[in-house]
């Protein structure tokens, strides 16, 4: 008997089992994907976090929590570096705007250090910035970013390591390379190759398994062809209906075929089903 079950265990479902877990409860993690997958929102490498929030004061104490735990996170676990990265930050807008009055607002009733600089400030201490002259910002110098994936991985082991229990699913959803296309009674049927994330790595493996997707499914899939795939960079070949030439077909989401310029969609709601 658990006495909590955490279903997702992305960026806060994997935090709020590794909590649990250490303030001795009894608690599972579901996941229906691998753990560190490429369809939530806390995929990739980093994600920015700061101590103002522009969306209201209420939200600092929180965040300086989450500093301190971030930290011994850290401490406990075996990493090859930091989890959080404390380079400054600023938040950008016209003067007067939501986000820098908020932001600023933040810092006055919580004493948080700041700085309101004008577009000549940013631009000559940020080179990377070239500010119109009416843009504003505040600068916080607490402001960073954290290692998304590696957190995720991090919380995840240390909420095993104190007692939880996980049940990932086998992976993620399929990727989709290119394969051939034809229309059945009206309907778009697809038979691509599958691709599947090698876990930790970022990168794609062919597994070389065949799959048929019937229209009229789950999931919007639309077809990437011609000059268009290759300026999105993706990789893939065959034919689509009327001989159309099919370039790619990637993670259940593209673009039409542009059929001889003439931008004809060729689109249907499709699942993966192997």
């Amino acid at each position: 008997m658990y006495d909590a079950i955490v279903v997702g265990l992305g960026g806060m479902g994997s935090a709020t089992l590794y909590h649990l877990a250490r303030s001795g409860h009894r608690v599972l993690g579901l996941e229906q994907f691998q753990i560190g997958h490429a369809l939530g929102s806390s995929h990739g490498s980093t994600r920015i976090i700061r101590l103002a929030y522009s969306e209201g004061p209420e939200y600092v104490p929180l965040l300086q929590a989450a500093y301190r735990y971030w930290r011994e996170l850290e401490r406990s676990a075996d990493l090859d570096g930091p989890l959080l990265h404390v380079t400054g930050g600023l938040d950008i807008g016209p003067a007067g705007s939501w986000t820098v009055e908020g932001s600023k607002r933040s810092c006055l009733e919580h004493g948080l250090d700041f700085e309101e600089l004008d577009a000549a400030e940013v631009n000559r201490r940020f080179g990377g910035y070239s500010l119109p002259a009416s843009m504003v910002a505040i600068y916080q110098p607490d402001g960073g970013y954290v290692m998304s994936e590696a957190a995720i991985h991090a919380h995840i082991e240390g909420a095993t390591d104190a007692g939880a229990d996980t049940d990932p699913g086998p992976g993620r959803p399929p990727g989709l390379a290119g394969g051939a296309a034809r229309g059945v009674d009206g309907e778009l049927v697809l038979q691509v190759r599958l691709l599947e994330r090698v876990p930790g790595r970022g990168a794609e493996l062919d597994v070389g398994r065949d799959a048929v997707l019937p229209g009229r499914a789950a999931l919007p899939l639309q077809l990437l062809a011609g000059g268009a795939a290759a300026a999105a960079g993706l990789a893939g070949g065959g034919r689509g209906p009327d001989d159309v030439p099919v370039d790619a077909v990637v993670g259940g989401v593209g673009q039409a075929a542009d059929r001889a310029g003439e931008g004809a969609r060729l689109a249907a709601a499709c699942s993966c089903r192997t």
